[in-house]
């Protein structure tokens, strides 16, 4: 498996699929790869976007977009660490649970 840094060439939200350009090989863009949904949770990509993606070992045409880097320009991001969903923006951070919580669900 390899782990790669690229930019979304296209994004289909209807599909969680987005290609992928290289830079540094050529301006190589991928084909569709599935854009990974953690815990369900459909992800938004714009075009332009830096993202991670594995790629199998069978090709660089087979992988997964694992996500977008949250950037200075958005200010958010969604994190999962130690079994804990997090989401931060410009007014602070809170878990899933908090919100939940604050919803009145258990």
């Amino acid at each position: 498996m390899a782990i790669r840094i690229g930019f979304v060439n296209s994004f289909n939200e209807a599909e969680g699929t987005a290609t992928v350009n290289y830079p540094d090989r050529g301006n190589e863009v991928t084909g569709d790869l599935l854009v990974f949904s953690p815990l369900g949770l459909p992800q938004h990509l714009a075009v332009g976007e830096m993202v991670l993606v594995l790629h199998l070992d069978s090709g660089s045409e087979e992988g997964v977009v694992l996500g977008g880097f949250s950037g200075a320009e958005s200010g958010a991001s969604v994190k999962v660490s130690g079994g804990r969903l997090s989401f931060s923006d410009a007014s602070g951070s809170a878990t899933l649970g908090e919100i939940l919580s604050e919803m009145g669900g258990d």
